[in-house]
């Protein structure tokens, strides 16, 4: 399930209080998660802008 999902159907007012809470539960997991991602993907994204900043550096020196 995708966190747009879990918000439509906590947003619904359908649910029991216990189904609520634990769609809410699985909110949060799903939401650190993507917090984890999210956080590699720019860690990768600064180490190829550095090597890049690197590579032109190396190339303008053989200028």
């Amino acid at each position: 399930m995708q966190l747009e999902e879990v918000t439509i159907k906590l947003q619904s007012g359908s649910l029991t209080l216990q189904e609520s809470i634990d769609l809410y539960e699985s909110g949060i997991k799903i939401a650190k998660d993507l917090e984890k991602q999210l956080s590699v993907a720019e860690s990768n994204i600064d180490t190829l802008r550095n090597q890049l900043t690197n590579i032109n550096l190396d190339s303008n020196e053989d200028d």
